[in-house]
């Protein structure tokens, strides 16, 4: 570590980089934005709590040595599970990860409730266990529930975190499922992989999922709900993926997906021409299952967690065989590469943050 040092020679925080070295003394790997609004901002108020100093809320420029101190207590004190790179926030307010035989550890303590509100404030997923039924929820209103890589890896944690778990509801907070992907984030094809890992996560559950679906399920949104086995739908339910509009494309694995759910025609109608299914299409063409809100897709989830579990993930597994799982041949590998290093995508984004029409050249 090389931090600033002071003409007295004392050792001072430089910037981010000495924050890194000061958490990896402690066997900890947190950076980017969960390192400057979640741990950094904690860091600050307890050496400002420690030393009666009135500080910026940032670490730069505090004393090497107490922010060690404070660093160390703070993990003795919540855990430093608590502070890696996989948490899940719950509606219980208690924290949960996978300990070294997959089973979750709990971490509970005055000091860890001011860490979970940080936690609740970055990732805004929330799960709540209801008996053997556990609900997920990404909580993001004021956003229409639209996901960063941010909110992704916390939703694949929650779901990788199950438990004894024997059905999952995924449903969205406020008027929304999920509006998509929050493209002030969405940079390159790296955040098409991102998705993807959440969606496999999801997928590949050995237990029944259920999504609950209120409100636009767009981009992002339809995938997760295509990556649960069911889906129950309010009045105002409308599915779609706009890629076409914002110069995207979606995996194989999607659109293979949509056209074996929604059927070969409809899928074509979203994809080709970014046209939507609303509840009462879905519910025609067997897309959705039931109509109803949270609540019906609660109690359905019960339903199912009390059937045999085995004949449940088999059956799954069966089913899942059955799509063929495809990764995607050569040539649709080729023509998401193309698109997704193309000037068009950057296009489709710019238009959309500036709210203009998109002038694609097909290049």
């Amino acid at each position: 570590m090389t931090p600033s040092t002071a003409a007295h020679g004392v050792e001072r925080v430089a910037g981010g980089e000495d924050v890194d070295h000061l958490l990896a003394d402690v066997g900890l790997a947190v950076t980017g934005r969960r390192r400057d609004h979640v741990i950094e901002p904690l860091l600050a108020e307890r050496v400002d709590e420690a030393f009666g100093n009135t500080g910026s809320g940032r670490l730069r420029e505090r004393p090497v040595g107490l922010v060690l101190q404070v660093l160390g207590e703070l993990v003795d004190e919540v855990g430093p599970a608590l502070l890696g790179a996989r948490f899940v926030c719950t509606a219980r307010g208690q924290r949960h990860r996978e300990g070294e035989h997959g089973e979750p550890e709990s971490h509970a303590g005055e000091g860890s409730e001011v860490l979970e509100a940080a936690c609740q404030d970055a990732l805004m997923i929330r799960t709540e266990r209801q008996g053997a039924v556990l609900v997920c929820t990404i909580d993001r209103p004021d956003r229409r529930n639209a996901v960063d890589a941010e909110h992704l890896e916390g939703l694949r944690a929650a779901v990788e975190a199950i438990g004894d778990a024997r059905a999952l509801v995924l449903t969205g907070a406020g008027s929304a499922f999920c509006a998509g992907a929050d493209l002030t984030h969405v940079e390159d094809r790296e955040a098409a992989f991102v998705v993807r890992a959440t969606l496999n996560a999801l997928s590949s559950l050995p237990i029944c999922t259920i999504a609950a679906v209120h409100g636009p399920a767009m981009g992002a949104g339809m995938q997760l709900a295509l990556s649960c086995d069911l889906r129950v739908v309010g009045p105002d339910a409308r599915f779609g993926i706009p890629s076409s509009r914002l110069g995207l494309m979606v995996d194989h694995w999607t659109i293979e997906k949509l056209a074996l759910l929604a059927g070969h025609g409809p899928a074509r109608a979203v994809l080709l021409a970014a046209d939507t299914i609303d509840a009462d299409a879905a519910l025609r063409t067997g897309f959705a299952q039931r109509a109803g809100d949270l609540d019906v897709a609660i109690a359905w989830a019960h339903e199912v967690a009390a059937l045999a579990p085995l004949s449940v993930a088999g059956q799954k597994l069966a089913l899942d065989r059955l799509s063929g799982r495809t990764v995607g041949d050569e040539a649709v590998e080729v023509a998401f590469d193309r698109v997704w290093t193309s000037e068009d995508r950057l296009e489709g984004i710019r238009a959309f943050q500036e709210k203009r029409p998109a002038d694609f050249r097909g290049v």
